[in-house]
């Protein structure tokens, strides 16, 4: 017994908005530190819209809790039972996702500001090279060999980099 409740009776609760409620008890949890989140979710069946509870709450039972009135009871307040296993499982995949969303978040950036400083370094070499461009066009190298030129030297210094 817990707070003068057992399972099968009725207990006098109260709703955030002052109405009172007298839920069946359909278990008697051992670990007490999970009782708000337990059996006081976010959200009565009367209520609209849903306000989930973002915690999870794990208890044992005590001996004779009806499991199929807990279950009952849950979906009508808009709980979810699952074993732990699969939570954890499923918090797993879920974390290994947005792992992969902020690595792929970071290495976007870190190509972009090097794409960047790449484009700028070519651009500053060339624009000072414009002398050198002038000498070779002058001895007889055609637009295309120039272009190359400079598209060799820019492969070469995006490979060293």
């Amino acid at each position: 017994m817990s707070r003068g409740w057992a399972v099968g009776t009725q207990a006098d609760l109260w709703t955030s908005d002052g109405a009172q409620v007298k839920p069946r008890v359909v278990a008697l949890l051992h670990d007490q530190s999970a009782f708000p989140a337990s059996c006081c979710p976010g959200r009565s069946p009367r209520t609209s819209p849903p306000n989930r509870c973002p915690t999870p709450s794990t208890s044992p039972l005590h001996p004779g809790a009806d499991r199929d009135a807990i279950t009952a009871t849950a979906n009508t307040w808009g709980v979810e039972i699952t074993h732990t296993d699969a939570y954890l499982s499923t918090l797993d995949v879920e974390f290994d996702r947005l792992a992969r969303l902020a690595l792929l978040a970071i290495i976007g950036a870190a190509l972009a500001y090097t794409g960047v400083a790449v484009a700028n370094t070519q651009l500053m070499a060339t624009t000072g090279r414009a002398g050198d461009l002038a000498t070779l066009r002058l001895a007889g190298a055609t637009t295309g060999q120039v272009r190359r030129t400079i598209a060799s030297e820019a492969l070469v210094a995006l490979v060293a980099g």
